[in-house]
């Protein structure tokens, strides 16, 4: 017969206290998706981008990761 011990009330303060932080973090994300999914909204019913676009790397980094992703 196992027996288990029962959670201390400081264990349970510890999950009621993450649980109401992960709840605002939840809050959080979703916030900024909400956002993230206007903003796309938004560019899409623009004009597309264009123009010139520089950047700067190291010559391996530009030749091995940068310029490929970019053809």
């Amino acid at each position: 017969m196992s027996t288990r011990a029962l959670p201390s009330p400081n264990d349970l303060l510890v999950l009621l206290t993450v649980s109401r932080l992960g709840r605002h973090a939840i809050d959080a994300a979703e916030a900024i998706e909400d956002r993230l999914g206007a903003l796309t909204t938004t560019i899409r019913q623009t004009d597309p981008l264009s123009g010139l676009l520089r950047i700067s790397t190291i010559d391996g980094f530009g030749a091995e990761i940068v310029t490929p992703a970019l053809v």
